[in-house]
């Protein structure tokens, strides 16, 4: 997997996403979303211009194999999150954490 930045951050998507409820209680959150790297961003203009919120929406437009190993790979952060010793902590300084009063690491 390839990691890109947010495409379009004027949409807002992070805060409109589940995960802020997490955020806005302090408790750090990622949000993983497919991208615009490795070809994704002419799919999305295609699936937007030509499927999205149309009869063409059908489920044969998922390539279930990448659906899988994105799965996976929110798996594996979800299940080593959950067995870390200690709780997460947000950067020192970062945003979210600042706004939100959530457990922040120490100055770096």
């Amino acid at each position: 997997m390839t990691l890109s930045p947010d495409p379009d951050p004027k949409q807002g998507l992070f805060v409109r996403s589940d995960q802020y409820s997490y955020i806005k209680q302090g408790v750090p959150a990622i949000y993983l979303k497919t991208g615009f790297a490795d070809g994704g961003q002419e799919f999305q203009r295609i699936f937007r211009t030509e499927h999205y919120h149309q009869a063409s929406d059908e489920a044969d437009l998922v390539d279930f194999a990448e659906l899988a190993r994105f799965a996976g790979v929110n798996y594996r952060i979800a299940r080593n999150v959950g067995n870390m010793a200690e709780r997460p902590m947000w950067k020192s300084g970062d945003f979210f954490g600042t706004m939100f009063k959530g457990p922040m690491l120490p100055g770096e």
